[in-house]
């Protein structure tokens, strides 16, 4: 999933690369080499039967690991001897990228994943693993499950058989956004106590202030939030309690009543300015950026979903009036236009952020999405007290640090809330295996 493959050059890529004086072999000499022209071969110069990085990292840097062909221009007897070198240009090797990964640790990450499944996993079921280095944010480990191998692409069948598993093992989970869930309580202690985002950044508009709650604001869960209600419920009756025991339980109540005090905006703030609902940009093609909702945000669905239906049906369009009819492109195509329309009717029915909105999103469930790489994140910037380094894969990359002002007594209350999750809350069951160990976290 993250080195990935190569692939060889469509017809559509060919065609284009020889419009293009691209393809250093073609038939006709297109560059006029043996013409003796003296013209310097330009960098981005390929071979006929050259691949293409396809997936992930080998697509994402294809152009600096290839490098660029070279060529050599002789005049030869009738023999075969060489008389004359009209022209010599060396061949460019491609650079080495040295990624961050600890073999080991990717490896132990893996067979953890394949165990989990195996043990616990529906038939469809996925998994994802994170390890960074907050000090330096050097990625140890990034692994996704289940997994293909891409030695085994040349056996008849195989490719088909990865393409068809419901399992989906072509999709890297790591870097995909899913509902976090509970996980998304932390950054919600800190949106619920500092509503107008992180200290020492402007303040919202007025019509967006909302007072804060304090560190120690308290409430009771009775397992509803209403006697008779049964929707937005918890999963046990907890009394009187506070941030970090919410934490430790991961009291639901406890954060849909915040929620009814502060409303959508501040963990919308606080998503924003940590980063959240965009990708942090590790360098890997396809990685997902994740949705904080906000104020207005179903509209704004709404209408992107409008402008991407009106864009397929274009693209629909172009393809039916092409001089050559390609028919997996069109049926490609008609898939995507069916999606668009499909999410286009769903939000236009709905285009009101509702109170209900408000409370799952503030435990990370409804229309919250957040990649496993976002949620590392998020609990670097609990464990690094504020301080971490974005997560990176390339070793040549340049640490990027990120610096967030906290509430001393609110990062306390999650701090030992978290610490409590692993000790008596609801990671503490011994076949977790995480109860003896000094470590922090959230379920």
């Amino acid at each position: 999933h993250l080195v990935g493959f190569l692939g060889q050059p469509s017809p559509a890529e060919r065609r284009r690369d020889l419009r293009a004086n691209r393809i250093l072999d073609a038939y006709g000499d297109p560059l006029d080499l043996l013409a003796g022209s003296t013209e310097p071969l330009s960098s981005d110069l390929r071979l006929f039967r050259e691949p293409y990085g396809r997936t992930a990292l080998e697509r994402k840097y294809d152009a600096r690991l290839r490098g660029h062909p070279g060529a050599r221009v002789v005049v030869r007897d009738v023999r075969g001897t060489v008389r004359h070198v009209v022209r010599e240009d060396a061949a460019q090797v491609g650079e080495d990228l040295e990624l961050t990964l600890d073999v080991e640790v990717q490896r132990a990450a893996e067979r953890a994943l394949d165990e989990a499944l195996q043990r616990h996993g529906t038939p469809k079921a996925g998994a994802a693993a994170v390890l960074f280095e907050i000090r330096s944010g050097e990625v140890l480990a990034l692994a996704s499950a289940p997994r293909y191998e891409v030695q085994r692409f040349k056996e008849q069948g195989y490719y088909a058989g990865v393409r068809e598993d419901p399992r989906r093992p072509q999709l890297h989970r790591a870097v995909m956004a899913y509902p976090p869930g509970s996980t998304w309580k932390i950054l919600s202690c800190f949106a619920m106590t500092s509503p107008a985002g992180l200290p020492g950044t402007s303040p919202p508009s007025p019509e967006a202030a909302v007072e804060a709650l304090p560190a120690d604001w308290t409430t009771v869960c009775e397992k509803r939030m209403h006697r008779n209600q049964r929707s937005f419920t918890c999963e046990g009756y907890h009394g009187r309690i506070g941030m970090t025991r919410a934490i430790e339980r991961s009291c639901n109540i406890f954060f849909f009543r915040a929620a009814d005090r502060i409303g959508i905006a501040p963990t919308a703030r606080w998503g924003e300015l940590l980063g959240m609902g965009r990708p942090i940009g590790i360098g890997i093609p396809g990685e997902q950026g994740g949705l904080v909702p906000g104020p207005g945000y179903k509209e704004t669905l709404y209408l992107n979903q409008q402008k991407s239906l009106s864009a397929w049906v274009e693209r629909i369009q172009q393809l039916q009036q092409a001089p050559v009819f390609d028919s997996l492109a069109f049926a490609a195509a008609h898939r995507r236009l069916a999606r668009a329309a499909f999410w286009y009717r769903s939000y236009g029915r709905d285009r009101e952020v509702r109170t209900g909105d408000v409370r799952n999103g503030i435990i990370g469930q409804g229309d919250v999405l957040a990649t496993p790489l976002q949620v590392a994140s998020l609990a670097a910037l609990v464990a690094g007290e504020g301080r971490f380094a974005r997560p990176r894969i390339l070793r040549d990359e340049p640490a990027v640090l990120t610096e967030v002002s906290l509430d001393p007594e609110v990062l306390a209350s999650v701090r030992e809330g978290m610490r409590r999750v692993v000790t008596r809350g609801t990671a503490s069951k011994a076949q977790v295996g995480l109860r003896e160990l000094d470590v922090a976290g959230k379920t």
